[in-house]
């Protein structure tokens, strides 16, 4: 049996509404569909009768530092409650942009962003589809549920999926986890006295949370004086506090 989990998260006193259009999309490719619902504020109750008919189960998660989760706290506390190598989906907004590459690295899953497409082909397989350079190419994925897949889910795509007929199974998962908050404090007291103005230069070395050790910056650095140009870097690397503010790109900045 395929399973596929969708990662949901506290509004107020809702559901965020975009990603519970998610548990439609997820039963066009599985038989089972979990919702993986994280709720960081036991103030207020939550409202699991939004979930009927969308999904098999609901898992309720709870824990307060959700609310200031980074990428790698995420992954920690989903991997303390999901199975090895789920199939995870998520709404493609700022957060998942922020906290899936993270959190696939934890859960140890490939990661697939801004799906456009997800079906379930007749020969059983179920195929992605992205836009890739600027919308010029459709590049179509096939994904392997043995494996998993972290995958954040456009907003663009449209599908009617199934009707869930039965009532959602509701469980309560609680976990405990380390919230980074202190990451934006180290980030205003660093001093980088060396820093540049990456607007000004014409050839940029962009390293990610993958290169965060001293000795990887340094080969960046390496790379970028023989291009004439400087190494600039993804929000990870700042929160980290390896590198200026200045230095940051990318859709999560």
């Amino acid at each position: 049996m395929k399973r596929a989990f969708v990662l949901l998260r506290q509004a107020g006193r809702n559901i965020d509404e975009p990603a519970l259009a998610l548990l439609a999309s997820a039963t066009a490719i599985a038989d089972e569909v979990i919702a993986l619902l994280l709720w960081h504020d036991d103030s207020k109750q939550c409202p699991a009768d939004s979930l009927r008919g969308r999904c098999h189960e609901a898992w309720i998660v709870r824990g307060e530092g959700l609310r200031h989760a980074d990428g790698s706290a995420l992954g920690r506390a989903l991997a303390a409650v999901l199975p090895s190598r789920p199939v995870l989906l998520m709404h493609h907004d700022s957060f998942a942009m922020d906290t899936g590459p993270g959190a696939s690295i934890i859960l140890n899953v490939p990661f697939a962003s801004n799906v456009v497409s997800l079906e379930e082909a007749d020969d059983g397989v179920t195929r992605l589809g992205r836009k890739e350079y600027g919308g010029q190419i459709q590049a179509v994925y096939e994904l392997n549920h043995s494996l998993g897949c972290l995958i954040t889910v456009s907003a663009a795509l449209r599908c009617a999926g199934k009707l869930v007929s039965q009532e959602p199974r509701i469980s309560e998962k609680n976990v405990i986890i380390s919230t980074p908050r202190r990451r934006w404090l180290r980030n205003e007291r660093a001093n980088f006295t060396d820093d540049v103005d990456i607007t000004t230069v014409e050839r940029l070395v962009a390293i990610g949370r993958g290169m965060q050790e001293p000795e990887h910056i340094a080969l960046a650095e390496a790379a970028a004086r023989a291009m004439a140009g400087a190494v600039c870097c993804s929000r990870p690397v700042v929160d980290a506090g390896k590198l200026g503010k200045s230095r940051q790109v990318g859709i999560s900045g």
